[in-house]
């Protein structure tokens, strides 16, 4: 059976290959994207979801949310994302529109619809999640489970104590951290081991599929990007939470009690997470990933993109 779920998106260079693994993936029924300011501004990252769902002729509604954080400034990252945030790619320009109701409240009908069955896999800031927690009070019981690509567990990308999309609104994270939904971190200390190296972008360039040759310049302009900072490997950070979604065995999981760090602006958006004791007062909340198995994120990504279908172990 596929399990449903709703992409919550900044595209974004990386949101663009996540979404395309979905949409290959045989073990998902996407019902919807939802776009939040991120990695850009939310009129071009919903732009950029409406261009990229129809050029991957995938025929789902998009949901726009949050302009910026809950308290905070909006701050993007598109010097990482190239032109336009796809990495120069230009595709041609939906005439679809997005859905008129807002991201938080498609979540919550789709949550209802769902019955207890739907999961989110958030690739930006939690602003939209967070919003529709506080709007619905009784989402966290309808939600079977949020996966996220956000946080460390050692240093940062946007801050040496941060990664960007916990920074971005740690006070939204900090909100669907304490909501008691079972959560699963695909944290930037497991996306930079789960990462694609010369070799192996070579071999997913070599495969016959409908999105090789932009496949090609995404590919192509991470490795420059990565070049820049002495990186001789692509990290696909939210490529690699979009997998560990189709196979829950790619990753290793440890359960811990997490905080959001929103009072320190020298450790804005950091991440804590510790095993739980006896001592502590605090629930456990959030399942950590702490490895990944590397070569089967690489069989996985290839044998979906070519075939559609989730190889075997």
């Amino acid at each position: 059976m596929h399990r449903p779920v709703i992409i919550d998106t900044d595209p974004g260079v990386d949101d663009f290959i996540a979404l395309m693994l979905a949409k290959q993936s045989d073990r998902l029924e996407i019902r919807g994207v939802t776009t939040v300011a991120g990695n850009l501004p939310l009129e071009i990252v919903t732009q950029n979801a409406l261009n990229i769902i129809d050029f991957l002729d995938l025929h789902v509604p998009v949901a726009k949310g949050a302009s910026k954080p809950l308290k905070r400034q909006q701050e993007s990252a598109e010097a990482f994302h190239g032109k336009g945030g796809l990495g120069g790619v230009v595709l041609p320009i939906s005439q679809n529109r997005y859905v008129l109701q807002p991201a938080w409240d498609f979540i919550d009908e789709q949550a209802r619809q769902a019955e207890g069955r739907l999961e989110l896999i958030a690739l930006g800031p939690l602003t939209n999640v967070a919003t529709a927690l506080l709007k619905y009070p009784d989402l966290k019981k309808r939600l079977k489970c949020i996966t996220f690509m956000g946080g460390s567990t050692g240093g940062g990308n946007r801050t040496p104590y941060a990664e960007f999309n916990i920074w971005a609104d740690p006070e939204a994270a900090q909100i669907v951290w304490e909501s008691g939904i079972p959560l699963r971190m695909v944290g930037l200390d497991i996306t930079l081991k789960g990462v694609l190296k010369a070799q192996d972008i070579q071999d997913v360039l070599r495969l016959e599929h409908p999105y090789t040759l932009v496949l090609r310049y995404l590919l192509e302009f991470l490795q420059q990007v990565n070049a820049r900072v002495g990186q001789d490997f692509v990290p696909l950070h939210d490529a690699l939470a979009v997998a560990s979604v189709i196979d829950a065995q790619l990753l290793d999981y440890t359960l811990g009690c997490g905080i959001v760090e929103t009072e320190s602006e020298v450790y804005r958006g950091r991440t804590i997470v510790r095993k739980p004791l006896l001592e502590n007062r605090q629930q456990p909340n959030v399942w950590v990933g702490l490895d990944v198995d590397r070569e089967q994120f690489i069989h996985l990504l290839k044998g979906i993109l070519q075939t559609g279908q989730t190889p075997n172990l």
